[in-house]
């Protein structure tokens, strides 16, 4: 009996304690904070690009689209593409014989027909005067002169090399994304 009246008193005792701790109610808001307007960006003069190249990113390509077979180490494919006054021009080729079937398609690209190719970059600086784009070779300065075809509304739409006279049609930018 001794025992039961420890246990009751301990119950009513727990009980009590816990019946004191009540929550309350009354709900905290949490203060959104203040809005800071970023700081204007100032673009170093070195960084900045000439004003007639188009600071967004263009690319234009040539390959083969036709029935042939290519000796090793023949180019078929090169896409360049302006990212403000820097370029990238990526060459596709195969050191052994590849063999190329011509395509209808509209968007067709001869690198999904070749399973393994190697892809040289070239990095160059680029210049627009009227309708011409040169492009200077950073390692060993040599000069490259394009013309430029543009559309309806002062687009460019496709290149020729007045070189090799290869016309460069405008295509997907396959570059990375320009950074700041």
């Amino acid at each position: 009996m001794k025992i039961l009246k420890y246990f009751l008193l301990l119950f009513v005792v727990v009980a009590s304690q816990s019946i004191a701790q009540t929550k309350s109610t009354k709900k905290t808001r949490i203060k959104r904070p203040d809005i800071i307007a970023p700081p204007e960006i100032v673009i170093p003069e070195e960084y900045k690009t000439s004003e007639n190249v188009p600071l967004f990113p263009l690319a234009f390509a040539w390959q083969i689209n036709a029935d042939t077979t290519l000796a090793p180490n023949v180019i078929f494919r090169e896409i360049i593409e302006l990212n403000g006054d820097q370029v990238d021009s990526r060459v596709s080729f195969r050191d052994v014989e590849v063999k190329l079937k011509k395509s209808e398609q509209e968007n067709y690209n001869v690198q999904n027909d070749v399973l393994s190719m190697f892809v040289k970059l070239v990095q160059y600086d680029a210049k627009i005067d009227q309708n011409m784009l040169y492009l200077t070779d950073r390692k060993n300065k040599i000069l490259r002169t394009f013309k430029i075809f543009y559309d309806q509304h002062n687009h460019i739409e496709r290149l020729q090399d007045l070189n090799t006279k290869k016309f460069y049609e405008s295509t997907p930018f396959e570059g990375a994304s320009p950074s700041m």
